[in-house]
């Protein structure tokens, strides 16, 4: 371990994103990125705290000094990836499109609809609307077209709620 207090302030952030609610996994997945920044921020400083650069002179035997490399070489890329996957995690629930929204409420079927479009009005169901004169009717509970704000919202509840209920089986 590197730095075990900070290490095990990462693991137990990691842990609480497996625990997470459809409410609070967004503020979950902002801190443990935070903290996998933290971390990586401190990797890639030990070069000159551990005697790692090449160009200092080291009391370390080479052989040491090539598996300590190693070791934070490897860690730094694995906390990158994390970082990078926990960003990707965290944009796919609040950077949504309106075109992202429709797919999404399509895929999940909301409200027993797969054929979500997105209109300059909102966000409505084709079915809902009546083929004879062309009026939306019912979309929603309320009877209403989904405004482009409440669709991406609610896409972005599924894909959250998803994501969840996948963790959930893979554990």
């Amino acid at each position: 371990m590197l730095f075990p207090a900070l290490e095990e302030r990462v693991s137990k952030a990691a842990l609480a994103i497996a625990e997470a609610s459809s409410e609070t996994i967004i503020e979950r997945c902002q801190r443990y990125l935070e903290l996998l920044n933290e971390y990586r921020r401190e990797l890639l400083m030990l070069p000159t705290t551990l005697e790692l650069d090449p160009r200092a002179t080291s009391s370390s035997s080479p052989e040491e000094i090539g598996t300590n490399r190693k070791t934070v070489r490897l860690t730094v890329e694995n906390t990158t990836q994390e970082r990078n996957r926990i960003e990707a995690l965290l944009r796919s629930f609040t950077a949504v499109s309106g075109y992202e929204a429709v797919e999404t409420l399509n895929s999940r079927k909301y409200q027993g609809h797969a054929d979500w479009e997105l209109k300059a009005s909102g966000v409505r169901s084709a079915s809902s609307v009546n083929s004879s004169n062309g009026n939306p009717s019912s979309t929603n509970s309320n009877g209403e077209i989904l405004s482009i704000q409440d669709a991406v919202a609610t896409a972005s509840l599924l894909r959250r709620e998803a994501y969840l209920a996948q963790v959930s089986i893979s554990r």
